[in-house]
């Protein structure tokens, strides 16, 4: 259930070309009503320490909202990795592309 998860540790994704520059890969979990996704799963940790490997559908049930709501947490933490990423390797920031292209994408987001 949400109270036995401790947190969400991360997000993986399928993204075509993924090995070419230039490309936002956070382009494709971008939360929109309806809103078709790549395969997702998220690396989750549970208070008794386990971690597992969960789909979008288990992290839209434990968000406790809509799946919009799921998914706009499936992004929030896409993000928080993908920039700890880029900064750690010096590479520069998609956010601005990213908030730029879709402004409401980042509003109500989550926080797990």
């Amino acid at each position: 259930s949400r109270s036995d998860v401790a947190g969400i540790l991360g997000i993986g994704w399928k993204i075509d070309d993924d090995d070419e520059d230039g490309i936002n890969p956070l382009l494709p979990l971008q939360p929109t009503k309806g809103g078709l996704y790549p395969q997702t799963r998220a690396l989750v940790k549970w208070r008794d320490g386990t971690r597992t490997v969960e789909g979008r559908s288990f992290i839209r049930r434990i968000t406790m909202g809509s799946s919009l709501d799921g998914d706009k947490t499936i992004y929030q933490k896409a993000m928080e990795m993908e920039k700890a990423y880029r900064e750690d390797q010096g590479l520069d920031d998609y956010e601005d592309d990213v908030t730029s292209q879709d402004p409401k994408a980042s509003e109500k987001l989550h926080r797990y």
